[in-house]
């Protein structure tokens, strides 16, 4: 980092003509247009953390599992939510597979992961959620293994304050094992 001098202790220059040549100042406006681009650059994240319980647990398909962020939610049908208190954009997701048993896909199964919003002023039930974007999916390519990824999305997600939001797990087929459990990690930015 450069130090800032008094102007009158750095020397003149004489440009090649014979004119004096004063050093460059670094003016109030100028430091305020550097750290402003240099807090944009670092702008403050925050990381929330959830999990599935017993993914590809349900038996219709499509089947549908949600994420607890705390805890699980009252009544078979509530989807477990969370309200938003300041304005976040979604970048990054990591998770990481814990079941006792690697993951089984057969040909087309597939669990594809979304982060979804409530209506104003209704019920917490999938029906009343709507997609703001999709995150990830297991397939196939995940088959016999113990999935663990961090995904950079490539469209992020913006969350508004006051947004109550989900994360759904849409599962085509009967993927095994179903008593597992698939943790996640989101990295939220300011905004």
């Amino acid at each position: 980092m450069a130090t800032i001098v008094p102007i009158s202790t750095l020397p003149i220059a004489d440009a090649t003509d014979g004119s004096e040549v004063l050093p460059i100042v670094q003016s109030q406006t100028t430091k305020q247009i550097e750290l402003s681009a240099i807090t944009s650059i670092n702008a403050p994240s925050v990381t929330l953390t959830g999990f599935f319980n017993n993914l590809a647990s349900q038996s219709t398909t499509p089947g549908y599992d949600y994420m607890e962020w705390t805890s699980n939610s009252t009544g078979d049908e509530s989807v477990p939510a969370i309200r938003m208190v300041q304005n976040l954009k979604l970048v990054k997701v990591a998770y990481v597979w814990l079941g006792d048993a690697t993951l089984s896909f057969d040909l087309n199964e597939e669990i594809v992961f979304s982060v979804r919003k409530l209506q104003a002023n209704q019920r917490s039930i999938i029906t009343n959620y709507s997609s703001m974007g999709n995150i990830f999916t297991l397939n196939r390519s995940d088959n016999g293994t113990n999935p663990q990824k961090t995904v950079t999305l490539a469209s992020p997600i913006t969350i508004a304050e006051n947004d109550i939001i989900s994360v759904i797990a849409q599962e085509a087929g009967d993927v095994q094992p179903n008593n597992g459990e698939l943790a996640m990690t989101f990295l939220f930015d300011v905004i």
